[in-house]
């Protein structure tokens, strides 16, 4: 658990997470001024009472978020790989598995933290400006956001993957990107395919929970076992090509 902390302590220190991370909350401020002065100034009807914690994180969902997950993941790997300090953290007397995995969870406490920032701040705005609403909605907000994070966990161990494989952060970013159209085009030519499609399951991972979901979850499990064992084979290889030149 020691460890753990270190990772999230780096996490902290780097300044490009820092603006990310504020960057986020800032989009996030301005989306519900919006959203105010175009209810109660100009009599807008944009959402139904509650629907903007859901609305706002489908916003993020859209393009912010998921590129959020996949740069911070990439630059926590990709950073310690060019700068070397990977290697002195291979010498330490932990499992190497145990390493990899460390890393991979700090990241994902981080998305976890700005989503539960996220859930909170909406349903407190929501609160002032709509009053209140049913507890049935509270309890599919929190299904839609942690939803979210389980597409968003796939994408972090995708990237740490491609960061391992590319030992680049950039050609991570670019080939993840080429790699999302060229599943989408594949999920199009073969619509057989589309439910386990991971396109369609970061599109549409509000729809884990429900009746017809099922299918699109254990995808999702079974995308995250075979990741995160490519991952921890690819670290394992790193290992022993430092160790190699040793």
């Amino acid at each position: 658990m020691k460890l753990l902390k270190i990772e999230i302590v780096k996490l902290y220190k780097r300044k490009n997470i820092k603006v990310l991370a504020a960057f986020y909350m800032a989009m996030m401020i301005a989306m519900s001024l919006f959203y105010l002065i175009a209810e109660k100034r100009f009599g807008l009807t944009l959402y139904t009472e509650g629907q903007f914690i859901t609305s706002s994180l489908s916003l993020v969902m859209a393009g912010l978020m998921p590129l959020l997950a996949l740069y911070v993941a990439s630059v926590t790997l990709g950073s310690e790989m060019s700068g070397g300090t990977l290697k002195n953290m291979l010498l330490l007397p932990i499992k190497r598995g145990q390493l990899y995995l460390y890393k991979i969870v700090a990241v994902l406490i981080l998305i976890a933290g700005l989503l539960a920032l996220q859930w909170l701040y909406s349903l407190i705005f929501s609160l002032l400006v709509d009053g209140a609403f049913s507890f049935t909605f509270l309890l599919k907000s929190v299904g839609e956001y942690i939803e979210a994070f389980l597409v968003l966990g796939l994408i972090v161990n995708l990237s740490s993957v491609l960061t391992l494989a590319s030992k680049s952060t950039g050609i991570t970013i670019f080939s993840s990107y080429l790699l999302y159209v060229v599943l989408g085009f594949a999920g199009i030519y073969f619509p057989t395919f589309a439910n386990v499609n991971p396109t369609t399951i970061i599109r549409e991972y509000g729809y884990f929970f429900s009746s017809g979901g099922g299918i699109q979850l254990l995808s999702t499990f079974a995308y995250y076992i075979i990741i995160v064992m490519t991952g921890l084979l690819l670290f394992d290889k790193k290992e022993e090509e430092i160790c190699l030149y040793e």
